[in-house]
């Protein structure tokens, strides 16, 4: 029922373990990511409009990241080294915290692969966290977020099943035009 969801959460993986042409971009996710669940204070910028050459960029990393485009590494890493990111982050843009959420997941399954036992690594506090932005950024609309954790929901990955919650996040997500969720709603009909 839900492949392409499952195939988008492993596509995360190798945004992290197999992207060879960006190996700066990566290091510079990787290490914005780990700040996001750092302990102790984090610097935060003020909450202002974003511009809209910023909020442009955020909507096409998106796109490019459902669609597994590399392009979505550098556009990313430009929004984070111009501080970009951490002001859409702080302006509770929601295509900012889809992407800064699916980072956090991907550290988080690459670092379980790589260390045993997985919730000691340095990602220890990236799932809660991926879930908090894609929660966020779910509620403020986001199709892809409603999608991604719907799929959370339904099999109870990373957080209890809930398959009202997983069937109302398609519902919204449908409503709004996403056809994968539409399809997914129709496979959950008898």
């Amino acid at each position: 029922m839900f492949e392409k969801i499952r195939g988008l959460s492993l596509g995360l993986l190798l945004l992290f373990s197999l992207g060879v042409r960006a190996d700066d971009s990566k290091a510079v996710l990787r290490n914005y990511t780990a700040q996001l669940i750092a302990p102790g204070p984090t610097a935060s910028a003020s909450p202002v409009a974003l511009a809209p050459a910023t909020a442009k960029q955020l909507k096409e990393a998106q796109t490019a990241f459902m669609a597994r485009d590399d392009k979505f590494l550098t556009l990313t890493a430009e929004l984070i080294q111009s501080g970009q990111m951490t002001a859409a982050l702080a302006a509770n843009n929601d295509n900012a915290q889809f992407i800064m959420g699916s980072l956090l997941m991907a550290a988080a399954r690459t670092e379980s692969k790589a260390v045993e036992p997985p919730a000691t690594g340095r990602w220890q506090g990236a799932v809660p966290k991926a879930i908090e932005l894609w929660e966020k950024s779910a509620a403020a609309g986001n199709m892809d977020a409603q999608l991604m954790l719907a799929h959370f929901y339904t099999v109870g990955e990373n957080v209890p099943q809930d398959l009202t919650k997983a069937q109302r996040l398609l519902e919204q997500a449908a409503a709004a035009g996403n056809e994968p969720a539409r399809r997914a709603l129709e496979s959950l009909s008898p």
